[in-house]
Order: C-alpha cells, then sequence, then structure tokens
C-alpha cells in the first residue's frame, strides 16, 4: 500500500530589519496612513506606515516628529527614542478641511453639489469661495441603505462638483436613504451626510419635497460616544489635560495620554468595541495592546 504524502503548512514571519548600532527606530503610524514623516524639519520621504531609524549618541533622544497629508492639518510632535529599541507612534490626523453640499430635489431626479473648503469657514462663506479649496478633489457618496457608490470629483477652476441620480437609480432604496460624502483616501475621517427619503414601487420612483431641505451635516470622529481629545482641543482651545479631567469627571473612561498615544475617552465604556468607530477603536486596541 503505497504512502500517503504528508504535506505540512508552514507560516513564514518576515525577519524585522535589525536596527544598526547606535541608532534607535522610530516607525510611525497614522489614520489615515500616507502621511508624510518629518523628523527634526527633515523631511524623511517615508509615508505612513514607515520606520525611520534615527542616529543616537545617548542613550535616549527627544525629537520633533511632523505629520503632513493633504486634507490634514499638520502638525509636530515630541517623540522620545531609544538606543537600540523600536518605537510606535500612533497619530488620528485631524482634518483641516470640510464638505458643504445641497441638495436640489426634482420630479424625477436628484442633484446634489459639492465644495470643500478649510474648517474654520462657514458653508455660506465657502460657497461663496472664501476658504474654498479650487482644486480637483475626488469624492464618493455612500448610501448606507443599499451600500452603493457614486463618485465625483470638484472642478480645479470653481471648486465644485455635481452629480444628478434619478430616483429609479439602484443608487436609491426604499425608505430612508442615508447618504455619506467623503473625500477618497481619507479613511472616512474628513465626511459629511443626509438622509433622503425615497418611496419606491412598481413603476414609481419619488421623493417627498421637504418645504425647507435640510442641509447636509458634518460628521465629526467622535462618533458613537468617542471623543477624540485631539480633535477637541484643536476645535475648541480647551486643552487635552482640562478636556480629560471633565469626561472622566462625566463617568467615561479615558485612554492613553502618554507622548505616543492620542487621548481617546468612551462615554460607554461597557460597549466600547460596538459602539465606537474605526479610528476610535484602532486607538483603544493599541494601547490595551501595550504599543
Amino acid at each position: 500500500m503505497a504512502e500517503e504524502a504528508k504535506i505540512r503548512l508552514e507560516t513564514v514571519t518576515p525577519t524585522p530589519t535589525p536596527i544598526s548600532l547606535g541608532k534607535g527606530r522610530l516607525t510611525v503610524d497614522t489614520v489615515p496612513q500616507g502621511a508624510r514623516i518629518w523628523i527634526d524639519g527633515v523631511d524623511e520621504e517615508v509615508n505612513t506606515t514607515g520606520s525611520v531609524d534615527i542616529d543616537m549618541v545617548e542613550f535616549s533622544k527627544k525629537v520633533k516628529v511632523a505629520l503632513k497629508k493633504d486634507y490634514f492639518t499638520d502638525k509636530e510632535y515630541s517623540v522620545t527614542v531609544r538606543r537600540g529599541k523600536e518605537e510606535y507612534f500612533l497619530k488620528v490626523l485631524t482634518g483641516a478641511v470640510k464638505i458643504c453640499g445641497t441638495t436640489k430635489k426634482e420630479t424625477d431626479q436628484i442633484r446634489f453639489s459639492f465644495m470643500v473648503g478649510a474648517k474654520r469657514y462657514k458653508c455660506g462663506d465657502i460657497w461663496t469661495g472664501t476658504g474654498t479649496h479650487r482644486q480637483a478633489i475626488d469624492l464618493e457618496m455612500l448610501n448606507q441603505l443599499t451600500g452603493n457608490i457614486k463618485e465625483l470629483t470638484t472642478d480645479a477652476t470653481t471648486g465644485k462638483g455635481s452629480i444628478t441620480i434619478t430616483y429609479a437609480d439602484d443608487f436609491f432604496g426604499n425608505g430612508k436613504n442615508k447618504l455619506v460624502v467623503s473625500i477618497k483616501g481619507t479613511a472616512n475621517r474628513i465626511k459629511a451626510f443626509k438622509t433622503i427619503t425615497v418611496k419606491k414601487g412598481l413603476g414609481f420612483a419619488y421623493s417627498p419635497l421637504d418645504l425647507v431641505e435640510p442641509e447636509w451635516e458634518e460628521e465629526y470622529p467622535e462618533l458613537e460616544g468617542c471623543k477624540d481629545l485631539e480633535f477637541l482641543e484643536d476645535e475648541s482651545g480647551v486643552s487635552v489635560k482640562d478636556l480629560r479631567e471633565f469626561y472622566e469627571g462625566k463617568g467615561a473612561v479615558c485612554f492613553g495620554g502618554k507622548d505616543r498615544y492620542n487621548v481617546i475617552c468612551c462615554e460607554k465604556p461597557n460597549a466600547v468595541k460596538k459602539e465606537c468607530d474605526e479610528a476610535c477603536k484602532m486607538a483603544i486596541l493599541r494601547f490595551l495592546a501595550g504599543l
């Protein structure tokens, strides 16, 4: 009787590149990824997630890390690197722009128009050209009811992008359609949302007209009970320390707070994994893993 061949499958784990003598390693990750890494004012020509080996004379060294990505706020951080060790640095980037949208309903179709502008301006100002980003920006609009996506690009001259969709289009479902528009490549960190009611049946599709059409609303990262305190610091001018004391005083559970971590406070600690958005969960999991 012939012997059966036995095949053993092995998982091959890549061997990390050893840290050179007299150096320390800094690995930087961001949400979203793709941010350019600058250290002590020098462009390292590395994007996140990426690693940079740093010359070390003493056992430890503080370096200035700047992270730069289109549509996000440039910010500099102080990070301590140790000789012969790898330090992991995670940051959730803060959006520097926002999406403003308008909706025009017609008998059998609806027209959406969008402009992207600096966050410090109101949408009314952005529509009139103040703070508007006049460049081609790729947007995608997701219908959470159907899971379908439409794409459009803003005009490089006017900064405006528009799309017209018929109610009969498969993009819409019957009932309340929650639409989320975001800048592509930002991991949904820069987005706005709106709900449209569409009635569809055999041979008909329409949307009830509203006396006043609600505007698109900006959706911030602190969704579902999660607060990104660095984001709130940029928005409110209140320090992370004071914000943390405020939320912990209300019974929230806060994670992080050291040099390497964002401070994330969850107001619903018993449902963190279910309630918090992707960025919040990532920060919490990184902290719990001791990275």
